[in-house]
């Protein structure tokens, strides 16, 4: 591949925001394949049946991220993926969902961030289904009453290619989670 174009920056580009706004997780077996678009995106997904989907994950505000960080050794060039999301307060109905989380093999997000772009993580053309997401899980209840009780879900993985915007249809209730 050999560079073809460079890159401009717009006004509004200057106006970025940080954060992840919206998480979708689904378990890496559920995905048949992403349809890459011309631009680095994916216009599609395709699921192995129609009754498993993305689930949509809510968490604390502004506690959600997705890191990239490059490294280059032995003529290949690889990704080191890490994210973690804060859900508030430990129950029962969220802890059980936690630990079915927890308890998966790999796992594939799609998630929204503050400049209303959607992105896709756990996936890529390169490694396809191998880029999938580890899930890890802690939880703390603090010590004083106005300390944090809560769980923490931490994403960990390798990519061959920077996030691919997901210019498809979250909006699409057979496969999201509303």
């Amino acid at each position: 591949m050999a560079l073809s174009t460079g890159i401009d920056i717009a006004c509004g580009d200057e106006n970025r925001r940080g954060g992840v706004k919206t998480l979708w997780i689904t378990e890496r077996d559920n995905v048949t394949d992403f349809t890459a678009g011309s631009d680095h995106d994916y216009t599609a997904v395709t699921l192995t049946s129609t009754a498993v989907k993305f689930y949509k994950f809510e968490f604390e505000a502004f506690t959600g991220d997705f890191n990239y960080e490059g490294s280059a050794e032995n003529g290949s060039k690889v990704l080191a993926i890490s994210g973690d999301f804060q859900i508030p307060k430990q129950e029962k109905v969220k802890g059980a969902t936690i630990q079915e989380l927890f308890n998966t093999c790999k796992v594939v997000a799609i998630y929204e961030d503050y400049n209303n772009k959607f992105f896709t993580v756990g996936y890529d053309e390169v490694l396809e289904e191998t880029a999938a997401l580890s899930v890890v899980v802690s939880s703390a209840t603090g010590k004083a009453l106005q300390d944090g009780n809560a769980y923490t879900i931490a994403f960990s993985g390798q990519a061959a290619e920077l996030a691919r915007e997901f210019t498809g249809d979250t909006t699409d209730s057979a496969k999201f989670e509303q």
